[in-house]
């Protein structure tokens, strides 16, 4: 058997394991790590997309000199299904426009990272939340000035990463873990318990040669 591990941004990994193959060693290797890294590049397509719909309104939300940002609008007709759901945080840290209410992101303002997300992009690792595994990313508001009206922060859903883990092989499973090597997706779970929040209740521990 096999289990190698590539590296992958918003602190995941796609793992690729490989059992049963009548080949070399070698040659399980170069299938796995080829399947691994289209299933690393899927996941890497969708992340960018979803910080691109944050930036988008981002944008939007960019209140015009003189007067006081952001505006919320932009939250309120938001509806992007690969979030469990998407903030505005002001430069204060307070929260003023939510699609729906969600723990994690009302404590974005108060993160040691904050101040970092009201200028520049962040995203950061799966990891646990108030209700399950919670998945951050952000996009900062900046008006024409250069002066910071806040940040979109969104909470990306982990179920929707099993639609991107493709079709291996028979002998051949991809499963994705956080930095801490715990799995936070795999096709054996199949949907999980409660896949409408998109955040699977027990993450196992793997362990990675």
């Amino acid at each position: 058997s096999l289990l190698i591990s590539l590296p992958l941004m918003a602190g995941l990994g796609a793992l690729m394991y490989s059992q049963g193959l009548q080949s070399s060693t070698v040659e399980a290797e170069v299938k796995s790590e080829s399947v691994a890294s289209a299933t690393a590049e899927r996941i890497h397509l969708w992340i960018a997309e979803s910080q691109a719909y944050l930036a988008q309104l981002a944008r939007e939300a960019i209140a015009p000199e003189g007067r006081r940002g952001p505006i919320g609008t932009p939250i309120e007709n938001a509806t992007n299904s690969a979030f469990e759901s998407i903030q505005m945080i002001n430069a204060s840290g307070a929260v003023i426009a939510a699609t729906t209410p969600n723990a994690d992101l009302k404590e974005v303002g108060k993160a040691p990272w904050f101040g970092q997300a009201l200028y520049i992009p962040t995203q950061h690792p799966v990891g646990d939340g108030a209700t399950g595994l919670v998945w951050i990313i952000t996009e900062p508001i900046v008006g024409a000035n250069g002066s910071s009206q806040g940040a979109i922060a969104g909470d990306l859903l982990v179920a929707k990463m099993t639609g991107l883990l493709g079709r291996p092989a028979s002998e051949q499973e991809v499963h994705v873990a956080n930095t801490e090597h715990v799995l936070v997706r795999s096709p054996a779970w199949g949907p999980p318990p409660n896949a409408a929040a998109g955040k699977p209740s027990c993450p196992w521990p793997i362990f990675m040669a």
